[in-house]
């Protein structure tokens, strides 16, 4: 049973704030205001904060789903929040290489969890690094090909960092093994890894708040997505695809936030709409995986707000910009699915806030905006030029309250999880602001596409696609619509998926 006193003192920050938490009702638009100016002739530090499928939806201030974010949701209060921010390729390797890199799977050629980040010294990092900064990462890299569980990132794969410190235990969530530059430290006594890596960050930024040169510390959590080992005890139970997987856990502090998920709110399409049949949910993932993963959310949020308190306290807040987002989502039982990998809004929003010190603008932004263009944005708010090998979009003059001009579509894609997979989960999807659209190749996608294996959702009207549109059921110009710009956007990247693949269904 919760102790009450742990929900109170979980929440009293937000109190403190004036933040309405767990009331199930969304801020809405909040107005903008210019943020505090910082000191204009320091170069700004950054400090950005990644989770491993965090969807959007788990926002606490949104109040979509039951969960608790008292610091986020302080956060977001100061920062440009997008509310269209999604990933290119909703799984976890291929979309740090997004994000770190700012360039399509279609330029890297990282479609799989043996993504290899380019060492052409045009990352995120490296940039950084060549521009005079103090650079660190921290957390779950999931960027050096088959090899980064088990074996060390050599140095000229660390792309400069100063401090690279990645753990060999993958999601091991309570397991410490981990690479430190050349050397290794392992602990025999459970612990959690959010902890852990907060704790290096905040050295990292003593270290470093009071240097001549400015920081950039990158932290990497690897929960709330599913994990394993000891510590996880039957969360996995049953390895079967029925069976509710993923393995959330969290410390029990935060997972004894959520003491009745029986009886907690489900989003309208939970179980509703279209599934493999092999993949059908007989058990209940809010009830069973909700504590876990909500918990998870809430543990990240707690040590998030010791980083920003941190920043306050060294006295750079002013000077730092500060990021919190996530590489992809998770279903947690939407559309009667777990994970990711599908063309649903669970699996491709999410969530991405950005504090800007030296003139951002506080308040929600509708503009769409993809993971690739998270590494241009960051290397401009900080006063650098994007290497034109980027991909993406540069956003800083639309959080600094300009006007400009941006992309009216977002690209999406997914091809496998891993190289020996045949090539049966491919799609394309093109994400409007007002659209989805998305087309499949192989047999499965007749459950989730319809025959023809193409499929638009009116999400400006049915967020939660609980109406999947299909050719013939009076929607053809605006599916047609979609389709060439989707085939534009393919062209552009020199993605052959229409001609070569989606119009041959595989045999067998």
């Amino acid at each position: 049973m919760t102790d009450p006193l742990t929900r109170r003192r979980f929440l009293q920050s937000a109190i403190a704030s004036g933040v309405a938490v767990g009331s199930g009702a969304a801020l809405g638009k909040r107005a903008h205001a210019v943020s505090t100016a910082s000191k204009s002739g320091e170069r700004p530090n950054l400090l950005f904060v990644m989770s491993d499928q965090w969807r959007w939806h788990a926002m606490g201030y949104l109040g979509l789903d039951p969960v608790l974010t008292p610091n986020v949701d302080r956060f977001a209060r100061t920062a440009t929040d997008f509310t269209n921010s999604f990933t290119a390729i909703p799984i976890c390797g291929p979309n740090r290489s997004c994000i770190l890199s700012g360039r399509l799977p279609q330029s890297t050629g990282n479609w799989t969890n043996e993504a290899l980040l380019p060492t052409d010294g045009q990352s995120l990092p490296s940039r950084l690094k060549a521009a005079g900064y103090r650079t660190g990462y921290i957390g779950k890299w999931h960027l050096d090909g088959n090899l980064h569980h088990n074996n060390p990132v050599p140095v000229e794969r660390r792309h400069g960092l100063d401090l690279f410190a990645m753990p060999f235990s993958g999601h091991r969530h309570f397991e410490i093994d981990y690479q430190v530059n050349d050397d290794r430290d392992t602990q025999d006594d459970p612990a959690w890894q959010v902890t852990y890596e907060t704790d290096m960050g905040l050295g990292f930024l003593r270290d470093h708040a009071n240097a001549d040169e400015p920081f950039a510390l990158m932290l990497s959590y690897s929960p709330p997505h599913g994990g394993y080992g000891a510590t996880y005890g039957d969360r996995r139970r049953n390895p079967t695809k029925s069976d509710v997987r993923g393995g959330f856990k969290a410390p029990a502090e935060f997972e004894a936030l959520y003491p009745d998920m029986a009886n907690a709110k489900r989003p309208p399409n939970f179980r509703k709409m279209r599934t493999w049949d092999d993949e059908r949910l007989l058990s209940d993932p809010f009830e069973i995986a909700g504590p876990g993963y909500f918990g998870a959310c809430s543990s990240i949020d707690h040590e998030f707000g010791r980083l920003l308190d941190e920043l306050d306290r060294l006295g750079v807040a002013d000077n730092t910009v500060v990021v919190f987002t996530s590489d992809h989502g998770e279903m947690l039982g939407s559309h009667g699915r777990m994970a990711k990998g599908v063309p649903f809004e669970e699996s491709i929003h999410v969530p991405f806030l950005v504090r800007d010190p030296r003139g951002g603008q506080a308040g929600e932004v509708d503009r769409l905006m993809s993971s690739i263009d998270m590494a241009p944005t960051m290397l401009s708010l900080l006063g650098l030029t994007p290497p034109t090998v980027m991909d993406g979009f540069d956003f800083t003059p639309i959080i600094r309250g300009g006007s400009a001009d941006s992309p009216d579509s977002v690209l999406i894609g997914f091809d496998r999880g891993a190289s020996h997979e045949r090539w049966t989960r491919a799609f394309r999807q093109v994400r409007t602001a007002d659209r989805s659209y998305a087309i499949g190749q192989a047999p499965q996608y007749r459950a989730l596409l319809g025959e023809q294996r193409r499929a638009m959702w009116d999400v400006a009207n049915d967020p939660y696609q609980l109406e999947c549109m299909e050719p013939g059921m009076g929607r053809d110009a605006e599916m047609d619509d979609l389709h060439d710009r989707l085939a534009a956007l393919l062209d552009r990247h020199n993605d052959r998926y229409i001609d070569e693949r989606w119009h041959h269904t595989e045999a067998g």
